[in-house]
């Protein structure tokens, strides 16, 4: 196993402040997200029968909570998390 000085000297001080506590890996929990859950919803309950396509998504979240998204996570978030099939939003 290779590991740096570095990282050996970070596990020892850890270790020696919290014990087995200080070895375990503590995780942040990714990023924050740039729209809410809530946001989201907002977004998809206005698409929801208007026929806009992705990259409408994509523009009319831009120009109402100033925040970009790429075509792709527009199309992740609705497909996904949303399980929508895009086909239905018309």
């Amino acid at each position: 196993m290779k590991v740096t000085r570095q990282t050996v000297t970070s596990w020892l001080v850890s270790w020696n402040k919290r014990g087995y506590q200080g070895l375990k890996p503590e995780f942040s929990g990714g990023y924050t997200p740039r729209l809410r859950k809530q946001e989201w919803d907002q977004v998809v309950s206005q698409i929801k029968g208007k026929g806009y396509d992705i990259e409408q998504v994509s523009a009319l979240i831009l120009k109402q909570k100033a925040v970009h998204y790429s075509y792709e996570m527009v199309w992740y978030k609705l497909r996904k998390e949303y399980n929508t099939l895009w086909q239905a939003l018309p």
